[in-house]
């Protein structure tokens, strides 16, 4: 049963990667491809779960799943950034200043850093439960806080993107997210973070669409830091 919903996750994302292409040439957003790059290490995420049980416990199934932690280290906190653009866009134009754009930058980098350096401490253990296969941390290292920041961050954007367009998508889709990553593992594995990722993503590429729908004009973030 957890393999089927999981499979039905790598669909949702796959389908959300298809429309966030075709998203981007309208967008004419750089940034946008961040989201776009995380998507694919969601379907891949959502694919070595999937196939855990077919590989079987080894050497294999350890490094994909390293990856599958490398992959969420690097890709969570560039979300900030992404979030951050449809912040813009929908008004804010404070957030259009070099030294806001800056510090949000600084941020992605401070979280991907810590994130890198919790991968670097990784302890993984095979686990056989709810019906998948798959390594998980044993290591001790306590929650996963680029994460939380950047899920946390996400809902304030989503606050006031909701306040300037009257659109709650994305700060509800954020909401899910901290739920259902809430939701201890030990109750029902990791099946419903999954599940949220996938709200999440979904709120992130319909609040694109609405942005664009509005007509709302397209700004981007400069990756250089003021000096």
């Amino acid at each position: 049963m957890s393999t089927a919903i999981y499979i039905i996750y790598i669909v949702a994302h796959g389908f959300i990667f298809g429309r966030a292409l075709r998203l981007r040439p309208q967008s004419h957003l750089p940034v946008w491809a961040l989201f776009i790059i995380a998507e694919v290490g969601l379907i891949y995420d959502n694919m070595i779960i999937a196939l855990g049980r077919l590989l079987g416990a080894g050497d294999l199934l350890h490094t994909l799943n390293l990856h599958r932690f490398l992959i969420h280290a690097i890709i969570t906190p560039t979300l900030i950034l992404v979030g951050f653009n449809l912040l813009k866009r929908s008004g804010a134009q404070w957030a259009a200043g070099r030294a806001v754009q800056t510090v949000a930058c600084l941020i992605t980098t401070g979280l991907m850093t810590l994130g890198l350096i919790s991968y670097r401490a990784l302890q993984l253990e095979a686990t056989a439960e709810f019906g998948i296969l798959r390594y998980h941390d044993i290591s001790g290292q306590g929650p996963p806080i680029p994460a939380i920041i950047t899920i946390v961050l996400l809902i304030i954007f989503g606050v006031m993107i909701w306040r300037n367009v009257k659109w709650p998508w994305l700060c509800l889709a954020a909401v899910a997210m901290f739920i259902s990553a809430a939701v201890p593992m030990s109750l029902v594995g990791p099946i419903v973070g999954s599940g949220g990722e996938v709200i999440l993503a979904l709120g992130i590429l319909v609040t694109e669409a609405q942005l664009q729908k509005v007509g709302s004009q397209p700004l981007t973030i400069s990756m250089e830091p003021s000096i």
